[in-house]
């Protein structure tokens, strides 16, 4: 909070000091400024104007400006309100979206605008009163020093007097009027009945003048105007005096003492009414509260339950006509036009129709022209039964939304939760409309990053075997007059080799590319254990590998539901992996087993096995290790291919240390039970 010697500089210095210390206070990442100025009578409001248009242009923020519409004001002097009028047209010509607030407390309806709107940066006149009385109530602008800290309030000094009280004592209807009457009655009755039954018990009449005190107490709290605690007070002193003060029936009294219990009465019933009304006021604010902090509250929930941004309209729409109690149309916007109007009405079990008159549809078509409110109690079409509120970022306007105000108009207090409410949704709309183009550039920047390690991959490690490949061929094409049969077959056998292990880096390429397109197809099917081994074995390089395997399967019968294709994938994978990264002649072990429901599948080697600080990345993408004996057949996707397609079919991959040497590789798969025969057994033959 700034400090008070800061209320009487020049508009200026106001400026630049705001700007230093907004500066110095200010996080890099809080962009968002709102500038709100607060319009009264007093003939310097235009220089508050001013001062709060030059700061938001200077800052680049929201420009508001708010007047507070009490009945104090339709009975203030027509000077008075010639001087609001110019102040409220005034702030239009300089930029300002005027904001209107209902009520009779000042203090109250600012201070929640403030907090509900975030507002930064507050601007408003200040009375100074050369009197310093006790007593004296603060002004307007030192009582929102106290309650609103966290903004920035800039004050312009006036000699002007303070044109809005407190408390409004002003007039109130006839319906009104003859209800408090009623309650004046029947409060007056209750006591003289009471009253008689005590004095029939002989007790001193002095006793019974409490009784009508509390009378009189219960009446007043009853209304919040100031003119009742005093009728109150005086009528039960009057029905007091005439039926129980001697002389009876007479407004006359003997007593002396009477005097002062009369004057008593009616001080303690105009102090206990007054207080009886303050704590009303509050309760009713606090109960005002209370009700907008639990509606924002569940707003935030549901914009943090809901993911799709197609869905967060139509559950803070849903959330508004129940709160409401009013019929919802909300009229997206996209590519400057409107689409389909959404209908969300307050009782689900009846349907109504959009409004469909040309008055309304201007009113629509002009909201989404200004980026303001138009219809039903605004500047623009207030005959409209629909009042229309704009739902827009700061880049993108993402419809309007249309609220039924034909029955009663929206009162300023739920007007500005509502708004709120369309900030907080056109805030989480724009970031998560942010958070998915960030999302995208991620995922292009990912497969781009794959592509580049493919083409690396495919330019370093697949030229070996090509080449392989080619030269094998030549031998054969050049040497096929003086090549013997036993040379022809282990060229060709070392073709066949090098084609599978080109094969399957193909494969791998082809099932990372669908990986990353979220397109690879998994088709489950149930299938044994064993067969999937033996699939996975198949490779035509393990036959004439010089790496002994040992296969231990304890059950033949472990069924799993996976896709048979992947799975024998995974397995040759893993045992081109150990073959890799092992030295010639060393064995290889697979062992198959159930545990705790799962099938568990190991390759055991007896490399040198790998450090733990590379496990953890073991199975990402491209990582090849620091402890390879061969990189030259290796892109470094088989790892995490296995762990892909593992994981795909709720599985769990893993690696551990082998004793006394080198690593174990497994996995586990959930396993199945038998298909069962519908009641019939098979019967062994006669």
């Amino acid at each position: 909070m700034l400090p008070y010697a800061f209320e009487y500089v020049s508009a200026e210095e106001v400026i630049c000091i705001l700007k230093y210390h907004v500066s110095s206070t200010t996080n890099e990442n809080d962009v968002y400024t709102h500038v709100c100025v607060y319009l009264c009578s007093d003939p310097l409001t235009s220089q508050a104007v001013d001062t709060a248009a030059r700061l938001a242009r200077e800052q680049n923020a929201l420009f508001t400006a708010i007047y507070i519409e009490t009945p104090y004001y339709r009975s203030r002097s027509e000077e008075e309100l010639a001087g609001l009028h110019d102040s409220i047209l005034y702030a239009i010509r300089a930029g300002a979206k005027v904001e209107i607030l209902s009520g009779t407390d000042p203090l109250y309806l600012v201070s929640e605008y403030c907090q509900s709107h975030r507002v930064n940066q507050l601007v408003l006149t200040r009375p100074y009163h050369k009197t310093s009385l006790p007593f004296r109530r603060k002004p307007l602008s030192v009582e929102l020093m106290d309650r609103l800290p966290e903004v920035h309030l800039v004050t312009i000094p006036s000699a002007h007097t303070p044109a809005t009280p407190h408390t409004y004592a002003g007039k109130f209807s006839a319906s009104d009027f003859m209800k408090q009457c009623v309650i004046l009655f029947l409060c007056l009755a209750a006591a003289t009945v009471v009253a008689s039954v005590v004095d029939a018990m002989g007790v001193d009449e002095t006793v019974l003048a409490p009784i009508y005190m509390l009378a009189a107490m219960v009446c007043s709290a009853s209304s919040d105007q100031l003119i009742w605690p005093v009728i109150s007070s005086i009528m039960a002193i009057a029905v007091f005096n005439f039926l129980f003060a001697s002389p009876r029936l007479s407004f006359a009294y003997y007593q002396s003492d009477l005097t002062i219990v009369f004057i008593l009465t009616f001080v303690t019933c105009f102090i206990a009414s007054l207080l009886a009304m303050r704590l009303h006021t509050e309760s009713l604010q606090a109960k005002h509260s209370s009700w907008r902090t639990q509606i924002l509250l569940d707003t935030n929930h549901i914009l943090q339950e809901t993911k799709e941004v197609s869905e967060i309209i139509p559950a803070i729409s849903t959330q508004i006509a129940s709160t409401l109690r009013r019929d919802i149309v909300f009229y997206p916007v996209a590519n400057d036009k409107f689409g389909d109007p959404l209908l969300f009405p307050v009782n689900q079990m009846k349907t109504f129709a959009p409004p469909s008159s040309e008055t309304e549809q201007k009113a629509l078509s002009y909201a989404r022209q200004i980026n303001d409110s138009t219809g039903s109690h605004t500047m623009y079409f207030p005959e409209c039964e629909y009042l229309y509120i704009p739902v827009s970022t700061e880049q993108t306007m993402l419809g309007i939304l249309a609220l039924s105000a034909k029955e009663h108009s929206v009162g300023s207090y739920k007007y500005m939760i509502l708004n709120s409410i369309l900030q907080e949704t056109a805030l989480a709309v724009e970031n998560r409309l942010k958070d998915i183009e960030i999302e995208k550039v991620k995922r292009e920047a990912e497969s781009n990053q794959l592509r580049s390690h493919i083409l690396k991959g495919i330019s370093h490690d697949l030229r070996t075997p090509l080449t392989s490949i080619i030269g094998n061929v030549s031998v054969v094409h050049e040497g096929k007059d003086y090549l013997n049969k036993e040379d022809l077959v282990a060229i060709i056998s070392s073709i066949e080799s090098d084609s599978q292990l080109l094969y399957s880096m193909v494969e791998n390429l082809l099932t990372a590319a669908r990986l990353d397109n979220n397109t690879m197809p998994i088709q489950p099917q149930l299938d044994v254990l064993s067969d999937l081994i033996e699939a996975g074995m198949k490779f035509p390089g393990f036959s004439s590998s010089d790496h002994p395997l040992d296969i231990d399967i304890d059950d033949d019968l472990l069924l799993v539901s996976v896709d048979h294709a992947l799975i024998s994938q995974v397995i040759t994978n893993m045992l081109l992996n150990a073959m890799h990264h092992t030295p010639s002649g060393t064995p290889i072990h697979v062992r198959a087993f159930s545990e705790g429901g799962n099938a568990v599948i190991e390759v055991a080697d007896e490399g040198g096995g790998i450090p733990d600080e590379e496990k953890p990345r073991i199975f990402d993408l491209f990582y090849t290790g620091s402890q390879q004996t061969d990189s030259d057949h290796y892109l470094g996707l088989g790892l995490f291919l296995c762990r892909m397609i593992i994981e795909a079919h709720h599985g769990t991959i893993s690696v551990r240390d082998n004793t006394p040497k080198g690593s174990i590789f497994s996995f586990t798969l959930p396993l199945q039970n038998l298909p069962e025969d519908n009641g019939l057994l098979m019967q062994p033959a006669d």
